[in-house]
């Protein structure tokens, strides 16, 4: 049945699958709300991800504070047709009290979204304990183009810390890049 119904959404999410990716977004997010088990859940989040739109943010949000549907719910927000600020809104709601881990998965789709609106509340996580935590939120804020990451990545240029040396140097190119894209002539 999975399979079937898998071969059914990417059916409907090529182009001219309008009327059958409604369908199936409407029958996904009813199952999802009646599903229990948290496999069944994340399959249909995958879903999602092929046939959201707007209409599945407010059903899919609630799974981002769940630590096993966490990423799957994530991967459905950020891959659906729907405004990137709506989307950030419901991921820093989420972020607020977040363990560690999905607080990596929660900066890491804030990053592929590249919502400047969501850098003040990333800032804090490019300084963290937690490396792979704080090389996401360096990316994120690169990507969405923040300036004030750009200080605390120059520091780490000037550590001794070779190993992050090339990653540190690709998130300064890449911010270069999104704050020339905005119209930032000193970047």
């Amino acid at each position: 049945a999975r399979f079937a119904v898998h071969g059914l959404a990417q059916l409907a999410s090529e182009p001219g699958g309008g009327k059958t990716r409604r369908v199936l977004e409407q029958a996904a997010l009813r199952a999802l709300g009646k599903a229990t088990d948290s496999d069944v859940q994340a399959f249909l989040l995958r879903q999602l991800q092929l046939v959201g739109s707007d209409r599945c943010v407010p059903v899919v949000t609630p799974h981002l504070k769940d630590d096993c549907l966490c990423e799957p719910a994530a991967q459905a927000l950020v891959a659906v047709k729907a405004p990137a600020d709506l989307k950030a809104t419901s991921f820093l709601g989420a972020l607020a009290g977040a363990p560690t881990a999905r607080q990596i998965t929660l900066v890491r789709a804030l990053g592929v979204l590249a919502e400047p609106a969501s850098t003040q509340a990333i800032l804090p996580f490019a300084s963290a304990d937690d490396a792979t935590l704080r090389r996401v939120a360096r990316y994120a804020l690169a990507n969405a183009g923040a300036a004030p990451v750009a200080e605390v990545l120059q520091k780490d240029l000037s550590s001794e810390n070779v190993k992050d040396a090339g990653q540190t140097i690709r998130h300064l190119l890449l911010l270069a890049k999104r704050l020339g894209e905005n119209g930032d002539s000193d970047a």
